[in-house]
């Protein structure tokens, strides 16, 4: 499926399954999707300004951006990496202007396989899961973020994984110009040659 260059503003969708579709430069402003479920779909340079995904799952999406007047907007959705190029494939998550609400980020996977950038993004009731299974200090950006409510799961194996930090030193570390409201951070030591 591609939408390059395609104009259909305010598209309403439930329970679509989409895998490799190309929206890149495609404008859906305006749009609701529900329930869709969207694997190693491509959304560089798509128009996504108030578009609301509604329990959607991202598998291998990479790009998402809204605009600072009108942000894309998740609620109660998932962001998977199912990628295990281990960084080697140009793979990189990055999203700009976007509201998050009660959604799920890496659950289960190895955040650190790919550099990941969050841009002028809020997150509210969000839980975000790090597990640095193999790698020192992941490439991981959070630069003019806000955090409401929100959890943090840091699971490593070994405290040079975190450069010899704390979780909480190594996550401000990654923040750039946020601001965290109620905000927790827990921390998992996992074996994980088991």
């Amino acid at each position: 499926v591609s939408t390059q260059s395609t104009w259909v503003p305010g598209l309403a969708l439930t329970g679509m399954a989409f895998v490799g579709a190309d929206f890149q430069r495609a404008v859906l402003s305006g749009s609701e999707l529900a329930a869709c479920t969207f694997k190693r779909c491509l959304f560089e340079g798509t128009d996504l300004s108030d578009t609301r995904f509604d329990g959607c799952t991202f598998e291998n999406t990479r790009t998402l951006a809204g605009t600072r007047a009108l942000p894309c907007r998740w609620s109660h959705c998932q962001l998977k990496c199912c990628c295990y190029c281990g960084g080697k494939g140009g793979c990189r998550f990055s999203f700009a202007d976007v509201a998050f609400d009660k959604c799920v980020f890496f659950s289960g996977e190895e955040f650190e396989r790919h550099p990941v950038v969050f841009r002028h993004c809020s997150f509210r009731a969000c839980t975000m899961n790090i597990s640095l299974y193999n790698v020192v200090a992941p490439d991981f950006t959070l630069e003019n973020c806000t955090f409401d409510d929100c959890v943090f799961d840091i699971t490593y194996g070994n405290p040079l994984q975190l450069e010899n930090r704390s979780s909480a030193e190594f996550l401000a570390s990654c923040m750039v110009r946020c601001e965290s409201r109620n905000t927790v951070l827990n921390e998992v030591v996992r074996d994980f040659t088991q």
